[in-house]
């Protein structure tokens, strides 16, 4: 047999000897999948693991409504959210398309879902007029793993005619993953 990459024992990457699809995808001694390159044999690995831990570990406790997305942030989601005793709480399930090469979380992922949430809970507060990202400061305090529950909660902390102004903080559990703040630009509807 070749050889295999580091992902979940589930899913395994093997190469083979020369041919048009040298690499398989191998889950339970069986292929399930040939690809020519091995970044699509491991696109493959990541979706199929995420897509098994996705459903085997939903959000935790009961509410949780997903948040409907297109294009980038629905590649980037599942977002749920959910009202609680504390107000509106936002989260998702850290899958293995989420991390980086030191096995944590990709802070661009942590950004998307700040930059998600922020939008919407601005949504929530301004009538729903479009707005964009204007300025997003984001600081790293911890890592998140695979597996792990990520839950934020946003602020508005003032708003103008024109600009809003928000803040958030990332968890899991008590441990704080990022914190972050930001102006989004309020325009006028239509």
């Amino acid at each position: 047999m070749g050889m295999q990459s580091a992902l979940a024992p589930e899913f395994q990457i093997v190469a083979d000897a020369a041919g048009e699809t040298p690499w398989r995808v191998v889950a339970g001694g069986a292929t399930i999948a040939r690809f020519a390159t091995e970044a699509l044999a491991m696109a493959c690995a990541d979706a199929l693991e995420s897509a098994e831990l996705e459903a085997a570990m939903p959000p935790p406790g009961e509410g949780w409504d997903m948040i409907r997305s297109r294009g980038f942030t629905r590649h980037a989601g599942p977002i749920w959210h959910r009202h609680d005793e504390k107000g509106l709480v936002f989260g998702f399930r850290a899958l293995p398309k989420h991390r980086n090469r030191n096995g944590v979380i990709h802070g661009g992922m942590i950004m998307t879902f700040i930059d998600r949430i922020l939008g919407v809970a601005i949504t929530e507060n301004s009538a729903a007029r479009p707005h964009a990202t204007i300025q997003l400061d984001t600081h790293f305090v911890s890592g998140a793993k695979v597996g792990e529950f990520v839950e934020g909660r946003c602020e508005l902390v003032r708003a103008t005619k024109a600009v809003a102004f928000v803040s958030a903080t990332v968890t899991v559990g008590e441990r704080i993953v990022a914190k972050s703040q930001g102006m989004w630009k309020l325009r006028e509807a239509g």
